[in-house]
């Protein structure tokens, strides 16, 4: 009949909960299911006017693209056609400050600008010519040993002097010439060395009829510029601007160009970048910036693309990826005249398909898009984390395998009917779902709670029936055994007296702690808290375990500093809460009984530590001996007295007083219980 009893409370639960399941879930899942259903048939029809209206106008910023704005750029190419290379370079790198900005906005942003002449050779950038004057590296052979050799500058300028009057092919003058400038310069004769030098920086006196009598030229003028900043010319102003203009002017009708190479200007516009800020205004090193990059890299573009016959499958006007270690992107144009090839970064490309975005937007603001180039990699991504694009079309027949993914945000996806109609399925389900939920938990908590009082109720009244009835039963028969007269003499009868009379205080206190755990879960333990001294609570707790310890030969110490500070506490209880302790370090110790009881003080707090040499416990025995009814040992042969209400009393007591109580304990090794109490 008992363990009918005592299982009829699991089975009750157990029902209750399976009940409860198919009641909430049941209802929750057929809900979800219908709102899906609905909230996707709502959506599934607006994206497909979605779809439909934004596919129309990608296909017409598309038309848009080809027929207005690539034609434009044509027709424009067209008209710049028959500028010499040099000078329509410079137009292609500048069409950013030019008047047709807004009819070209494809060619803006280029990072290389490669010019092949029509039987598709590099005509600009112009490449270094190779060294072939061979005739004049013999003549300048002597004076070049006597300068750099021999150190003899007089004798050396001598020799350039002769070769410059006697000489009629313009570059071996022009070296002489800039041979006789190092000279003077070197021998201290910096007047004549500027005049020397202004004269070569001219292409009057000295015609310029190659590529290397301008690349001479071009470093003239760096070397006027380097004088006149060391001698503190006053004409060094001029000399800078003379420098500058010579970077910066790629048309052969101003009277500074020089038909020098690309690295020869390369040369000019680093030179100009190491200058100070006084020296070259905001707009120059801006236009020099923009020269020296591109003109870097359209020197590194050739390198690939040496030729026209690099790129013959490669259809005109028709923008791919390049395989370059940077990420490049690549178009060329066929022209009468001219083949033209145009390269970009990842970034340039970003900032040309603006274009792109600036027509979107003007449709939609909040509009988000991708661009995957011909090989599916992203040039522009959306914001959209992993959101999945609801239209994917291809964004010009000038791009081909380029394609533009729509991610609109999902607010604006969905129109005010659709909007509406979802919110009304959404929080009509969620009404209903938390009105289900709530129910089945409240149900469920409420049965759970009545299950846990009734669980309570029984094992409260078993550990009393069984503890009440051990000292009881003790008793009665050591009662009986005195009344029948069975006992040798009067000795005896003062030993069953005391058996009786500790049975008695064991059931005393057994009773107390029923009580007190009976205060506990009713919360009406009333405590004096006041200020009070430790060492007397330690001292009374000591006092109240003495007698029992002397008899059982305890080995039991008191450690109580003369300086203690005050506690806030409830005397009475406190001293409970140490012989609880000590009645356990009692219980637990074998026969050679080790019990400490120290005082600690510290600034803040007072530490109460009782210490044994007992068998101890497992970490897991040690988070919950201090559970109500948990005793460590729970066979029915134990030795220990008690009910297992002791330590949850000790526990509640400190908590009331805003305290801690720790243990550390090891098998084998015994326990320590400390107490920490705040002072007053």
């Amino acid at each position: 009949m008992k363990k009918q009893f005592e299982q009829q409370p699991g089975n009750q639960l157990w029902w209750v909960v399976s009940l409860l399941a198919i009641v909430v879930i049941l209802p929750t899942v057929c809900l979800l299911w219908f709102m899906v259903q609905a909230v996707r048939n709502e959506r599934l029809a607006v994206r497909q006017k979605l779809v439909d209206l934004y596919d129309g106008e990608v296909k017409h910023i598309a038309d848009w693209i080809d027929n207005d704005i690539w034609q434009t750029e044509l027709n424009w190419l067209a008209r710049q056609e028959s500028l010499p290379e040099d000078f329509l370079f410079q137009t292609l790198i500048q069409t950013e400050n030019s008047e047709s900005n807004e009819q070209i906005p494809l060619l803006k942003h280029s990072d290389a600008i490669v010019i092949y002449s029509v039987n598709g050779e590099p005509a600009y950038p112009r490449m270094k010519p190779m060294e072939s004057d061979s005739e004049s590296i013999s003549i300048l052979r002597l004076a070049q040993d006597l300068e750099y050799t021999w150190g003899d500058y007089s004798y050396a300028l001598q020799e350039y002097n002769r070769i410059s009057e006697e000489n009629e092919q313009p570059l071996t003058r022009l070296k002489a010439l800039i041979g006789k400038v190092r000279c003077l310069w070197k021998m201290g004769l910096k007047t004549e060395a500027l005049a020397s030098c202004r004269q070569c920086t001219t292409s009057e006196q000295l015609p310029v009829g190659s590529v290397e009598t301008a690349n001479l030229i071009a470093q003239a003028r760096m070397l006027l510029v380097d004088f006149s900043k060391q001698a503190e010319d006053e004409a060094t102003g001029s000399a800078w601007q003379l420098l500058i203009n010579t970077a910066l002017t790629y048309d052969p009708q101003k009277p500074d160009y020089l038909s020098m190479d690309s690295e020869t200007r390369l040369l000019l516009l680093n030179r100009i970048l190491e200058s100070d800020e006084s020296e070259v205004s905001e707009g120059q090193r801006n236009q020099v910036l923009r020269f020296l990059s591109v003109e870097t890299r359209s020197l590194q573009a050739i390198q690939k693309f040496y030729s026209v016959e690099s790129f013959q499958d490669w259809l005109p006007q028709q923008m791919r990826r390049i395989d370059l270690p940077e990420e490049t992107f690549g178009v060329w144009y066929r022209l009468s005249n001219h083949r033209i090839l145009v390269l970009y970064n990842k970034d340039s490309m970003q900032q040309k398909l603006q274009i792109y975005r600036d027509q979107l937007q003007r449709f939609r603001k909040e509009l988000q898009f991708s661009i995957l180039d011909n090989t599916g990699a992203s040039i522009i991504k959306h914001e959209q984390g992993d959101a999945k694009a609801f239209l994917s079309a291809p964004i010009s027949s000038h791009f081909p395998n380029w394609t533009i993914e729509l991610f609109p945000e999902e607010s604006e996806l969905l129109d005010k009917a659709a909007e509406r109609q979802i919110a009304i399925y959404t929080w009509g389900g969620i009404l209903v779902i938390g009105l289900v939920l709530v129910t089945g938990g409240l149900a469920g908590q409420t049965f759970a709670r009545q299950v846990k009082v009734n669980r309570l109720k029984n094992d409260f009244i078993a550990t009393v029936t069984h503890e009440l009835k051990t000292p009881l039963a003790s008793m009665r028969m050591l009662v009986d055994t005195l009344l029948e007269g069975r006992y040798k003499d009067q000795q005896q009868v003062r030993e069953y007296l005391e058996l009786v009379s500790g049975e008695n205080k064991r059931l005393s206190r057994l009773i107390d702690n029923f009580l007190s755990f009976s205060r506990m879960e009713r919360n009406k333990h009333a405590f004096e808290i006041r200020t009070t001294d430790a060492g007397s609570i330690a001292g009374e707790a000591a006092e109240a375990v003495r007698g029992r310890f002397e008899q059982a030969n305890v080995d039991f110490t008191l450690q109580i500093p003369e300086k203690i500070p005050q506690v806030q506490a409830d005397p009475d209880a406190m001293v409970t809460v140490l012989v609880n302790l000590l009645d356990n370090a009692y219980k637990y110790s074998g026969d050679n009984k080790q019990i400490s009881l120290q005082v600690i003080p510290d600034s803040q707090a007072v530490y109460f530590e009782v210490h044994d040499n007992g068998r101890g416990m497992t970490p897991r025995v040690a988070k919950r001996i201090f559970d109500r009814f948990y005793q460590a040992d729970q066979t029915l042969s134990r030795t220990a007295e008690g009910c297992g209400l002791g330590l949850s009393i000790v526990k509640y007591i400190v908590d009331v007083h805003h305290g801690r109580i720790d243990v550390v304990s090891e098998p084998g090794k015994g326990s320590s219980f400390r107490v920490r109490i705040p002072t007053a």
